[in-house]
């Protein structure tokens, strides 16, 4: 019995593909390992950004006191509420990425990571933009934004379109090249 399922399991196409392409297995894995390293590495220098930046409003938030105008609290509380569902998926892609075996089946285990990745980096993109769009409503929708001077406006809202343009880039630069090997390997 055993015997079968171990001529069975050599039989499969996927993995006669995978050896006679010319990558070895551990070659794979490789490609593997340092795609979660690079992808765990984006997300710890972007949480910890993130951390920081929660630091220092909150230093300030103490510090000030009244002096912190209300729109910025609702920034905050914006930037919060659609930054922690995309930090939470970009988590699962990564837990997924750590516990999938795979031995058996390299190409269809990669194929369902990388198409749940492509997911997470849509959902990060238009999340980015609700986020911006969100931002900039709350902006223009609070009192203590509108007595700010015409010129602070216009740079905030620039900053804002700015940063709307580049999430796309910033996405495929930072996070897409990490897992451009695995594509590679999957498209053979």
């Amino acid at each position: 019995m055993e015997l079968d399922d171990l001529k069975a399991q050599w039989a499969k196409p996927d993995w006669n593909k995978a050896m006679s392409s010319g990558k070895e297995v551990d070659e794979i894995h490789t490609i593997i390992t340092k795609s979660r390293s690079g992808i765990r590495k984006m997300f710890s220098i972007e949480m910890s950004v993130g951390i920081i930046m929660y630091v220092l409003f909150g230093a300030l938030a103490l510090w000030v006191k009244d002096g912190v105008e209300l729109f910025l609290y609702k920034l905050v509380g914006v930037i919060t509420g659609f930054a922690i569902p995309i930090y939470y998926r970009i988590y699962q892609s990564i837990r997924l990425l750590e516990t999938t075996d795979y031995g058996k089946d390299m190409k269809t285990h990669l194929s369902a990571f990388l198409t749940h990745y492509k997911i997470t980096m849509a959902i990060y993109q238009w999340g980015s933009y609700l986020m911006i769009i969100g931002c900039l409503t709350v902006f223009y929708t609070d009192d203590s934004f509108n007595q700010q001077s015409l010129m602070m406006k216009v740079l905030i809202t620039i900053y804002m379109f700015i940063a709307m343009i580049i999430t796309k880039p910033f996405l495929k630069r930072f996070y897409g090249r990490k897992v451009k090997s695995m594509e590679e390997f999957v498209s053979e």
